[in-house]
Order: structure tokens, then C-alpha cells, then sequence
């Protein structure tokens, strides 16, 4: 990433601030001018998001594509679909809850590995075994080998 300008702004004022002020610091920070005619709280919103993506860098081209996606399904009057999160991408600090034999199991995603009772694993399988006595997918034992994709409830 270049090296980004230092936004120097209080976000938590921009809902305060006068349609005029915000234009002010549109031009300021992001140079040329709004689009005309947007209300203050959706100029506000924008102005944020934009000093956001000005300091911070965008989303994702895979996060936009899945919003926008989102939005026409919304739109059309359709459920979205939603990936399900597969195992690579649960981030550490993350909590698996599931209930084995009327106990309920707690596994922490960590860095490199899973704990559970106090140990550390490799895999959500040899967590799976160790809760079990047997043998098991991980994924499919904490319930996250569901289909690609689910519908938003």
C-alpha cells in the first residue's frame, strides 16, 4: 500500500457537522467536490467511509463483488446467498461451540492450531477424536461443512 495521507478528522463529528462543513473537509481531504444533492447523513456516511478507504485502503474486490451481489438479490426481492465460512477462514480468538453427550465442548481458534481442555491441536478432526473417542471430520463435527452457501434468515 503507499504510504496514505494522515486523515486528521473527528469521525464522531461529521453527524454534527453543516452540509457546508462537510463539503469543506470533502475538499480538504479528498479534493474536488461531493456529488450534489446527497442528504447530510449520506454525505456524512460517505465522507467517512471514503477518509476510511483514503487512510486504510478499500475492501476487498471479493468483499465488494459479494455486497453488490447482496444488493440485487435485495433489490429483486430475493434471499441473498451467503459463502458459508469454511475452516481456513476462521480467525483466531474465534470460539467453536458444540454440544457432545449433554457437554457443552469450547475450542479457541488460535494462530496456529485449536485448544480445547487445555491442550493444543493441529486440526478440528484430532479435537474431534479427542472429544469423541473416535474418529471424525472436524469441520463436520462443529457444523461447518454446510453447503457453500446458505439464505440470510
Amino acid at each position: 500500500m503507499s504510504a496514505a495521507k494522515v486523515v486528521s478528522v473527528d469521525f464522531a463529528r461529521l453527524p454534527e457537522m453543516s452540509i457546508t462543513e462537510l463539503q469543506a473537509v470533502w475538499r480538504n481531504h479528498l479534493g474536488g467536490s461531493p456529488v450534489e444533492g446527497l442528504p447530510k447523513f449520506l454525505l456524512a456516511r460517505l465522507l467517512a467511509y471514503r477518509l476510511q478507504v483514503q487512510q486504510f485502503g478499500d475492501l476487498p474486490k471479493k468483499a465488494v463483488g459479494l455486497l453488490d451481489r447482496v444488493a440485487v438479490d435485495l433489490d429483486q426481492g430475493r434471499q441473498p446467498k451467503i459463502p458459508y465460512p469454511d475452516e481456513r477462514r476462521l480467525k483466531p480468538g474465534s470460539v467453536l461451540i458444540r454440544e457432545y453427550e449433554g457437554v457443552q465442548q469450547r475450542v479457541m481458534v488460535l494462530e496456529e492450531g485449536y485448544a480445547w481442555n487445555g491442550k493444543i491441536f493441529a486440526s478440528l478432526s484430532a479435537v474431534a477424536k479427542a472429544i469423541t473417542g473416535t474418529h471424525w471430520n472436524g469441520q463436520r463435527f462443529f457444523g461447518l461443512d454446510r453447503k457453500d452457501e446458505r439464505a440470510v434468515p
